[in-house]
C-alpha cells in the first residue's frame, strides 16, 4: 500500500491486504484512515498516550474494506450458530427449509464480496467526563448501520476506569434496508416455487 497524509490531521494507508492467518484468509482495504481535529490534535496524540490519557478526539475511516463471501472468515461469522439478538435477527427467514441466511445462502442471493465504507470514531471531554462513540458503515447492496454510544463519569485516565467504571448514558442504533431484504424477498419465493 501508499501512505497518506496531509496538514488537516489525517495519516492514512492506501491498498491494504490484512491478513488473518488463523483462519487462511484475507480483508481488503481501499483506503484507511486515522483523522483528528487538526494536526494539532494529530501531534498531541502521542503525548497523551504517554501520558497515560486518552486522545480527546480520533477517528478511524475505512473504504471499501471487502470482504468474499465464500471464505473462511464470513463462514466463520455467517455459519456458527450465535445467541439471538437484534443483529442475528437479520439473518432469521422462515422460507423453504431454511431458517437462516447463512454464507451458501448470501452466494445464491448473488453476493460474492461485501463491500463496506465504515468510520469509527469517539470524542472525549474531559471536563464534563463524557465519552461518546459513534460507529457509521454502509454495506453495498446489503445494510447500511448508525451506532451511538455516551458514557458518563468517564476519567481521562485509562487505570482509573476499573475502580471507578463509567456508566451508559446513552445507546442508540439504527439499520437501513440496501436492498437486503428484496434479495430475502426474491430468494425465498424461489425456494417456495413462487418466482
Amino acid at each position: 500500500g501508499r501512505i497518506t497524509s496531509a496538514f488537516d490531521g489525517r495519516v492514512g494507508l492506501e491498498n491494504v491486504e490484512i491478513r488473518i492467518p488463523a483462519l487462511n484468509d484475507h480483508v481488503q482495504v481501499a483506503n484507511a484512515e486515522l483523522k483528528f481535529n487538526g494536526l494539532a490534535e494529530l501531534l498531541s496524540f502521542k503525548e497523551r498516550l504517554a501520558q497515560g490519557k486518552f486522545p480527546e478526539q480520533m477517528a478511524i475511516s475505512l473504504k471499501g474494506l471487502a470482504l468474499d463471501v465464500h471464505g473462511p472468515l464470513m463462514e466463520q461469522l455467517y455459519d456458527q450458530p450465535a445467541e439471538r439478538s437484534v443483529f442475528t435477527a437479520i439473518s432469521e427467514v422462515a422460507c423453504a427449509n431454511v431458517s437462516s441466511i447463512g454464507t451458501r445462502e448470501l452466494l445464491d442471493m448473488g453476493y460474492r464480496t461485501f463491500e463496506t465504507d465504515a468510520e469509527f470514531s469517539y470524542q472525549f471531554q474531559p471536563g464534563a467526563q463524557k465519552l461518546s462513540f459513534n460507529l457509521r458503515s454502509d454495506t453495498r447492496d446489503m445494510v447500511a448501520m448508525q451506532m451511538s454510544m455516551t458514557l458518563a463519569n468517564m476519567s481521562e485516565k485509562p487505570a482509573d476506569l476499573r475502580s471507578n467504571p463509567p456508566r451508559v448514558s446513552l445507546v442508540t442504533v439504527e439499520l437501513s434496508d440496501n436492498h437486503y431484504q428484496r434479495k430475502v424477498q426474491e430468494y425465498c419465493a424461489g425456494k417456495l416455487g413462487q418466482d
